[in-house]
């Protein structure tokens, strides 16, 4: 991700981790506890990172200062396995000076708003007014970022990451001292170049923070004991010799403590979860183009240069060798090398910033003498190289120096204290005491800042330009492995007003981040393609009367559909499995299938409507008829129900069937008893299974408890081999530093020796002199005072060659001891190697064929070192002699003049001789993927192998003792599990069986129970009748009697 100033390129990248981790959370179980888990971990990353590396800038309240990438890791399982963190080119300026409108970083903040004011002057000893500092500059700024709330963000964060609460309040104390660091004043002395502090009380302050002595501090400070040959002496520093010293001190301490919060987080988010692939995710700064810009903003475009290079291969280079791969007639174009001359500009030999590594090895250079080499030696030379004119830069208050032609734009650069912030000097006394410290947390930080004896060699020196190509080529290696996507991020205005849009704006930026460049190289080629099949099955329905019925091949088919679009062969291109489209004839494709499809739709609906219609209109018919019927029915039900023979008839016929269903009730009663019995022996039944079950299935956890214990000791073998291996690199690593040394000491015993011989050929030349003038004094016999006093000269300088040999001899037995001292530490390297190597010969033993293998690609990758080694000597050589011929040139305008002729050839050379090794450097990439891949294979064998061979080596005897036993318990396992599998379907198929037995009994007994009831209701009424007419007729008694008993019969 980038976008322009390091600004927006932040919250989308907080979205891309957010969603990281949400898909890859690992679900908890039901009624588990729930604990923090890495997910929250990897969020709870960016409220820690963004209070010490965020900060306000004109443009935005929260932009990112620095430059990180992180790794989210992934196991066999797609679930998250851990995470870790990498940071480039912290804003370390920043610290000490902020631009009008701008804001420090945002901890500084936090401390005065977030912190109660009796924590703030107890225990950081700071006052409450933030206008009293002298590095947060612009004092209180507005800022829509709630600092009381990125706070308690903060805290919270720190706890999910395991930080103690010692870790805390340390760090808390390093940001007050950097704060105190800004408000010491100095005062310069008169009679000498020393300085003197003038309130003491605020480096009393930070050395109490920090817990050093104050009085040891400050005569750090003032009066550093420095390195003269090979004796240390005590150097007076002037005001603003040491007014840069703390500021760079300062800058030291906050990026430690940021490398440490780094990895505290990646200790924090590692896990012993496996890894199998990762998704990373890089938020560095974008292109800056400001009023005035410094060091830090070119190694921003620089690094956008290489970034923009790498997408232009990746999106164009690669694409391009997909239209050879598919065989489309193409003019390759090489769009990688619009941005190489200024790549080249910057950071090949000669270069910007190779030239200020060089001028920062010289004590007496300067700015303006860096500036004057850098303009003589590529003004009106190199392309992408200008100086601005007069009249471009009157009444600028920091005008550039030279412009930068980079592919977003020129910008124009002031050198201003850029040796200063290249070289970065820091005080060693001052690190020293900082190692010492009685504060845990700074000792830990400055754990390395060990100071060198009188007789040991300084570190080497490292410049901040030779670090940030040294981690620019780490991240552009890790990229070229990785396969990317880019995010482009855009401010929409300058005001922070939502729904304002400032187009110049918006184009500036869309040039910056190389959005306007990719639509010119897309412009040029085929960016849509799709296979052929595809293609035919979304396309054919715009030419389906094109296409013949039957079948036919999809390239066939889509070369018919091409055809009765009749697109040209410039906007599209039949390769071997895909078919070409230029930039946006795919969009009118799509806008032509759009229609296509709303007329057939449009059609199909005008047909379901009709139908739908001519439906409704025959139910409405039928209703109809039977409205007629219906009232038909109504009138004779109107017409029946007061007749009394019907109401009769209604009665009495129920009571024919009271027989037959008694039978129904007794049939439903006895099946009713057997589904109860049958249950019951099925629930008897269920219950034996389930202690089975049970059973068996205590049995199971119990071996597979035992196979887990067994795995676990193979994965502690393992590790234990791995430790063994990085054992026996470290003592290769210190085996080739004695090595080494005792190269060095060889070669000045040899040196020595040289000298030794060249004194005695000396000696014995004086001596064959003195012979000679004795024989010419005894022939001659005269003039024998003047030959006695060129005898006493010859004597003299006789007696001073012996004591130069003495002193020859003694410095010959010094370094014969010092090589004796590191033949016996090398004969006990050696023997510890010996014995290292025993124990990688037992272990080696184990691994069998696999290490053979490995030790033939270690052989093939030295090989490669080799070569590689070869190719870096040569390079150097070239560079060298360069370099050799770059002094001349400064020294004499007159030898320039005359070795002009041969710079040229040199620089010819130099070109070969890069090319050649830019080619090697890619066959080498080519073979480290080979061997990389190589080492994959190895390392899945040595993972197979350690599984075959876990139940040989160590648990060999209890296997051959449990073998058979768990063969055994493994099958009966299983088919017990597929038994109880079996049963417990047998048992819910019988529970369900019997559940719709008993809710079908339970119906029928009711309804059976209803109809009894209803008939029982009926012969009652029915007896109520017959006993009225029974006494109806016996009053009567007359002939009404026949026709009343009639019906009944």
């Amino acid at each position: 991700s980038s976008g322009i100033n390091a600004e927006w390129p932040l919250r989308p990248g907080k979205k891309v981790i957010q969603y990281f981790a949400s898909i890859g959370a690992v679900a908890t179980k039901g009624g588990e506890e729930k604990k923090m888990s890495v997910e929250d971990q990897v969020v709870m990353c960016n409220p820690v990172l963004e209070a010490y590396g965020n900060a306000k800038t004109v443009r935005n309240d929260n932009s990112s200062r620095f430059g990180k990438f992180i790794r989210v890791h992934f196991g066999k399982d797609a679930k998250l396995a851990s995470a870790d963190i990498e940071y480039y080119l912290l804003e370390k300026a920043r610290l000490t000076y902020q631009n009008p409108e701008e804001r420090n970083f945002h901890i500084f903040y936090q401390i005065f708003k977030g912190l109660e004011e009796s924590y703030q002057t107890g225990t950081l000893l700071l006052d409450p007014n933030i206008e009293n500092y002298a590095f947060l500059s612009n004092g209180e700024v507005q800022c829509k970022e709630d600092d009381v709330e990125l706070w308690k963000e903060n805290c919270e964060a720190m706890v999910i990451l395991n930080f103690s609460d010692e870790e805390k309040e340390s760090i808390l104390k390093l940001m007050s001292a950097c704060l105190l660091f800004g408000n010491i004043k100095l005062k310069q002395n008169k009679r000498d170049e020393g300085c003197e502090i003038e309130n003491p009380v605020f480096i009393e302050k930070a050395a109490a923070l920090l817990q050093v002595p104050s009085a040891d501090f400050i005569k750090c400070l003032l009066k550093p004991r420095v390195k003269v040959g090979t004796e240390m002496v005590t150097k007076s520093q002037n005001s603003e010799q040491v007014f840069f010293a703390t500021k760079a001190l300062c800058k030291a301490i906050f990026e430690r403590t940021f490398k440490w919060l780094i990895n505290k987080c990646n200790i924090a988010l590692s896990t012993k979860r496996q890894r199998q692939n990762f998704c990373g995710v890089l938020d560095i700064a974008g292109f800056e183009i400001f009023d005035f810009n410094t060091f830090e903003q070119l190694c921003i475009n620089l690094t956008n240069e290489r970034l923009q290079q790498f997408f232009n291969h990746h999106m164009f280079i690669l694409e391009q060798e997909e239209y050879k791969k598919e065989g489309i007639v193409w003019a390759f174009i090489d769009f990688g090398l619009d941005l190489e001359r200024s790549i080249e500009l910057m950071e090949k030999p000669m270069g910007i910033l190779p030239m200020l590594d060089e001028e920062c090895m010289f004590p007496k250079a300067t700015d303006t003498t860096y500036k004057d080499k850098v303009i003589q030696q590529h003004n009106k030379k190199h392309p992408k190289f200008s100086t601005p004119s007069m009249k471009s830069i009157k009444g600028m208050d920091n005008p550039p120096h030279f412009n930068i032609h980079h592919y977003a734009g020129v910008v124009g650069y002031n050198v201003g204290d850029w040796l200063t912030k290249n070289s970065d000097p820091l005080n060693d006394n001052c690190l020293d005491l900082f190692r010492k410290s009685a504060m845990p947390f700074m000792a830990e930080l400055f754990a390395d800042c060990v100071p060198a004896g009188p007789k040991e060699r300084k570190k080497t020196f490292q410049t901040m330009a030779m670090m940030h190509r040294k981690s620019l080529n780490s991240l552009m290696g890790m990229l070229h492995a990785t396969y990317p996507h880019f995010i482009r991020c855009l401010v929409p205005n300058e005001t922070k007003t939502p729904g304002k849009v400032q187009a110049e704006l918006i184009l500036h930026q869309l040039r910056c981040n190389g959005v306007l460049e990719g639509i010119r190289i897309v412009r040029a080629g085929f960016p849509n393609r799709i296979a052929y099949a595809d293609f035919v099955q979304r396309y054919k329905i715009l030419a389906a009367s094109a296409i013949p019925a039957g079948f036919i091949e999809a390239k066939e088919a889509s070369q018919l559909i091409i055809t009765h679009l009749e697109l040209t062969d410039d906007q599209a291109k039949f390769g071997n499995t895909k078919v070409f489209f230029r930039c946006g004839i795919l969009g009118t494709l799509e806008d032509l299938r759009d229609e296509k499809i709303t007329q057939i739709l449009s059609a199909f609906q005008a047909l379901t409507r009709g139908w739908i219609a001519r439906k409704i209109y025959m139910k409405l018919m039928e209703q109809r008829v039977g409205v007629v019927v219906l009232q038909r029915n109504i009138r004779q039900h109107f017409v029946l129900r007061n007749w009394p023979w019907w109401k009769l008839f209604t009665k009495v016929k129920p009571l024919l069937s009271i027989a037959r269903q008694e039978d129904e009730i007794r049939e439903k009663e006895e099946e009713m008893k057997k589904a109860m019995e049958e249950a019951a022996a099925t629930a008897v039944a269920k219950k034996e299974l389930e202690e089975k079950y049970e059973k068996l299935e205590e049995e199971r956890m119990k071996i597979q408890a035992e196979l887990e214990r067994e795995r676990q000791a193979a994965i502690d073998a393992e590790e234990l081999v791995f430790k063994l291996e990085g054992k026996q690199q470290e003592l290769e690593e210190e085996n080739n530093e004695l090595i080494d040394r005792i190269e060095e000491e060889e070669e000045n015993n040899f040196i020595v020796a040289e000298n030794k011989r060249g004194v005695e050929a000396e000696l014995i030349g004086v001596q064959e002199e003195l012979a000679a003038l004795g024989e010419r004094l005894k022939n001659a016999g005269g003039d024998i005072q003047g030959k006695e006093a060129e005898l006493k000269e010859k004597n003299n300088e006789l007696t001073r060659k012996d004591e130069e040999i003495k002193k020859l001899d003694t410095k010959l037995n010094d370094t014969a001891k010092r090589l004796g001292e590191t033949e016996s530490m090398l004969a006990a390297a050696q023997e510890k190697g010996q014995r290292l190597d025993k124990e990688k010969k037992r272990v080696e033993s184990e691994l069998g064929e696999t290490k053979v293998d490995l030790d033939k690609e270690k052989r093939a990758k030295a090989d490669l070192d080799k070569n590689l080694r070869k190719k870096d000597a040569e390079c150097k050589e070239v560079l060298g002699q360069l370099d050799d011929m770059t002094r001349q040139k400064t020294e004499s305008e007159d030898t320039v003049r005359r070795k002009e002729s041969e710079i040229s050839g040199l620089q010819a050379a130099v070109e070969a001789e890069q090319n050649n090794v830019t080619k090697c450097q890619r066959q080498i990439k080519d073979l480290g993927q080979k061997n990389k891949d190589i080492e994959d294979e190895l390392d899945n064998e040595r993972n197979q192998k350690q599984r075959l061979e876990k139940a040989r080596n160590e648990l060999e005897a209890q296997i051959a003792a449990y073998e058979d036993q768990i063969e055994e318990a493994g099958g009966a396992n299983s088919a017990a599990t597929e038994l109880c599998r079996r049963r417990e379907e047998e048992i819910a198929k019988l529970r369900k069986d019997k559940e719709g037995a008993e809710l079908e009994a339970q119906e029928q007994a009711d309804a059976s129970k209803r109809k009894f009831n209803d008939v029982q209701n009926q012969l009652e009424d029915a007896e109520d009748m017959l006993r009225k007419y029974k006494a109806k007729a016996k009053k009567e008694k007359s002939t009404d009697c026949d026709s009343a008993l009639i019906p009944l019969l």
